[in-house]
Parts: C-alpha cells; structure tokens; sequence
C-alpha cells in the first residue's frame, strides 16, 4: 500500500525514519547530544595532533626558534583571551609597548631634521643661459689643452693633476628638503607600526644623496626583531623602492629605518677629493681610495694597503665600471710614478684603452688572455725579488723599506772601492819597485741583485675575472692566489671586478684571500 501511495524511494525513506523512531525510543539515545559529542571528540584529536605536532618541532629547534616558537603561542592565547573579553564588554588591558609613557617622552632629544645634500643657500645660484657673443668670447680665450698621448712624461718633473679638471658640484637639486615631507614620511612610519602594536617615539631624519634615514625610539619592553619583521609592510606603507632596517643603529639606542630617495643626487669625485676627509686620509692611509659618501654626507675614504686586496662584483650597468674608473682616478690624484705603478688587464679591450698613455703603467694594458699568465708570473718574480732585497736589508714590508735611512748607493760604494785601491796602490808603489801592480778592490757583494732607494707601490686591476677563468681557470687560479696571499708586505695589491661571480668564477680559494 505505501509502495503505491509513496513510491519505492519516499517508502525507503518512511521506513528508514521509522526505524530509528523504534531505535531512539528503545535504546534512550539523544541525537543532537551524540553529534555534539562527535564533533568535540573531533576538535580535542585535531588539538591533540597539534600539540605533539609543536612538541616535537620544539624538540628539534635551538633555542632561538624555541623562543620565536613560544612567543607566537602566546600571542596566540592573547588575542583569544581579548576576544572573549570583548564578548564580555570587558576593557582590554593593553600590552607592553603598545604605548609610550610620557616620562619616556621627555627623556628623548627633540628630533632634527638633516640634509647632508643641500649646499648653503649663497651658493645656489640659478644658471642662465650664456649668449652666443658671450660662448664666441669664450672659444677665443680657451687655448686646447694637450692630451696625455702628446706630452712627454719625466717622472722627476711629474706634478700632480689639479682636482680643476674634474666635474663641479651639480647644483641643480641640492636645495634643502622641506622638512614637512620627511615629517610626513617618518609618521607614516609610525602609524604602521602602531598597527601592529608597536609604539616608537620619532627621532632624527638624515637624507644622504640616495636614502633617508629616519630613526625611532621604541618603547620599554619593544623586542627590535619585532620592527625588522615588518620590513614588507613599511616598504607597502611608504611605497619605497627599497628599504632597509638596522635594528638597533651602531652606537645608538635608535632603530633605523632607510628608504630610498625618489630622487637622487649625484657625489661627484671633485666633491670627494675637496673633502677634509680626504686631506686627512692622505697624511694617514698609504693608499687612500675616495669611494663616495654615507648617509650623514661624510666623505668615506679607505685605505686600500689595509685590505689588502679588493672584490668588485654587480651585473652590467651597476656602476662596476665607474667604481674602478673611481678608484683609479683617486690614485692618480694621489700619487707619482715613482710611488706608485699600475697593471691592467682589461679582456674586454676597450674599457680600459684610455689609460694606456698613463706614465704609471708598468707595462702596457695587456688585453690578450694568453699573454695574462705572463704578466702574473712577472708579477710573482717581482713579487719574489722585492722580498730578497727585504731580506737583505733587514725591513718586514714596503713601508719599513721605504722608510728606512738611506745609505750609499751602488754606484757611490763602487766608487769609494776604486778611490781606495788607487790610494792604496799608489802607496804601495811608493815603497815597492816601480814596475809593481796593486789589485783592484771590489766591495763583496752578497748577490747582484741591486737595492733601489725606494720602491713603488703596484696595483694590479683585472677588469673581467670571468674572461680569464675560461682562457686557463687553474693557472690563473694558482697564479692569483700566491699574489693574494703573499703579496701584501710587497705593496702589491689587487682590484678584481666581475659580473659574473659565480663558484666557478669566484672560487673559494680566490675567496678565502680577497677579504
């Protein structure tokens, strides 16, 4: 009959239901409580896996990670516990360094704003444009200076290049920059990390020529690692194109926090050169090398002797190429031929062609990678033979030889000896029959190799290691890891550049001696 009425599914159904109707009512069950049941019994599993799932990565973590570890459990808790409070209609209690009291408020320095790109407003001049009659006057007046290739170099009566010859000082956007801005910026900075319930009281803004560094003081209980975490979401917040965070500044109780200028300026080498740090560095570094300036406008200068040796790496159009033009140039305003001698090798041929007329050239640029291998082999005997004459005069390095008190030369000695024995002869001539000889006297030597009064520093600058490394990558390997590892106390230093610094490149025996 229900068959008929129903159907062969909804009779299915109707017996299905009726069935356990009779079952719930004999046996006492209650659904709706076993299906509370099951999905507890569900929940205290999962939670139970995930609790040995965090014993056991606790078991293997250092007690770095263990911290880490333990930290987001219980920020974890707290943000359940505040939301039941909220439930509750319960006032949050706020956590520490969420906010900054105001005694820690009058103990920070009131926050200053510095430029170190803006020249004082009496030198920015507005440029006009010169007239025609005024340019002719000009062309008329300037007599062409001659090239290096056409003057004949002494190096007795070598004078130093004068920094006039470089560019001057870009003035165009070098203007102060309107404090508001950066005010602006340093409190974007702030809002973002109060999103995160970080609180930082505002410090100092520095602008160099390409970052701002904008300082802040975090406040009691306020872990630095938190700050540096949130590098992606201040990038996101201020739309920088780069950022970097140093957690905490060196020196300072400060966190700093750098973004790149949207607009950079230009440090010329003229502007380096002219620096007071430059003339300190030149009475102090044996070879002083103008790389560029910080991000509080001071000039940075290294020594080059105190390296001893130097890496350059960055893919093409990086400013590989200008560094070494940089560095080269800083040398030459620097020091004579006498004191210091230059080899280059330049694989690619063309880049380094313009110095090929220099007098500091020890030997002309070798471009050829056959003939590299020869030029490091003349380098080692050179190497090799300064050290023999260290050793016969008794000094450790080039600076103690250089510097060592100055004795009679080869030829003065040699003419003492002839002066002596002509003396001697004569006397003994004197007393013996005419027709008798003396012999001549030689000063002993202890080999012929002779000792200079002084003895240049040389720089060796290899364009691309890369070049080399696939012409013969074994010899060439050997060949620069005896002059790094050697060559310091000799004054022989290296300047290796690439765009490629690769394990086969790069190897780790070049890099365990260029630090």
């Amino acid at each position: 009959m229900f068959r008929n009425a129903l159907g062969p599914v909804g009779s299915l159904i109707l017996l299905v239901g009726i069935y356990a109707t009779t079952l719930i009512l004999v046996t006492g069950l209650r659904p709706i409580y076993l299906i509370r049941e099951t999905v507890a019994a569900t929940r205290r599993a999962s939670l139970r896996l995930r609790e040995w799932r965090l014993r056991r990565r606790l078991q293997k973590a250092n007690l770095k990670e263990k911290l880490e570890i333990s930290e987001k459990q219980l920020a974890k808790q707290r943000r359940v516990y505040e939301k039941e409070l909220r439930k509750k209609g319960i006032v949050v209690p706020e956590q520490a360094g969420s906010t900054i009291s105001p005694d820690e408020l009058a103990n920070r320095p009131k926050p200053k704003v510095v430029d170190t790109t803006a020249l004082p407003a009496e030198q920015i001049v507005t440029r006009r444009k010169p007239s025609l009659a005024e340019l002719r006057a000009l062309e008329d007046n300037v007599k062409p200076a001659p090239s290096l290739s056409s003057q004949r170099w002494k190096s007795e009566n070598y004078i130093l290049p004068g920094v006039d010859l470089l560019d001057e000082h870009n003035l165009e956007g070098r203007a102060a920059a309107d404090p508001s801005e950066l005010e602006h910026v340093q409190q974007v900075l702030i809002d973002t990390l109060a999103q995160f319930g970080i609180a930082v009281a505002p410090g100092d803004i520095t602008k160099g020529p390409t970052i701002t560094r904008y300082e802040v003081y975090p406040a009691k209980g306020v872990r630095v690692d938190k700050i540096v975490s949130l590098e992606r979401d201040l990038a996101r917040a201020t739309r920088a194109e780069r950022i970097n965070i140093l957690a905490p500044i060196p020196g300072k109780d400060t966190v700093g926090i750098e973004l790149a200028n949207s607009r950079k300026v230009t440090v010329k080498l003229r502007e380096l050169l002219q620096s007071p740090d430059w003339d300190e560095a030149k009475g102090q570094a044996k070879i002083p090398l103008a790389l560029g300036k910080d991000v509080y406008g001071k000039a940075i200068i290294t020594d080059l002797a105190q390296m001893p040796h130097l890496l350059v790496a960055g893919t093409t159009g990086s400013g590989k190429s200008v560094c070494i033009n940089a560095l080269i140039a800083s040398m030459l305003f620097r020091f004579t031929p006498e004191e210091l001698r230059f080899i280059i090798i330049d694989p690619k041929v063309v880049e380094m062609q313009f110095y090929n007329s220099l007098p500091h050239l020890a030997f002309p640029i070798v471009t050829d990678p056959k003939k590299v291998l020869l030029a490091l082999r003349w380098l080692i005997d050179e190497m090799e033979r300064r050290y023999k004459v260290f050793a016969r005069v008794g000094v450790r390095n080039i600076v103690g030889f250089n510097a060592r008190p100055k004795k009679k030369t080869q030829k003065e000695l040699d003419a003492d000896a002839e002066s002596g024995a002509s003396a001697d002869n004569s006397r003994r001539s004197a007393e013996t029959a005419p027709n008798s000889f003396g012999a001549t006297i030689n000063v002993p030597r202890d080999n012929e190799t002779p000792i200079p009064d002084k003895i240049p520093y040389i720089v060796v600058i290899i364009d691309e290691l890369a070049d080399l490394m696939q012409t013969a990558p074994a010899d060439v390997e050997t060949a620069i890891a005896r002059i790094t590892q050697m060559a310091r106390a000799a004054g022989i230093h290296l300047i290796v550049a690439t765009q490629t610094p690769r394990a086969d490149v790069v190897t780790g025996v070049i890099k365990a001696n260029i630090p």
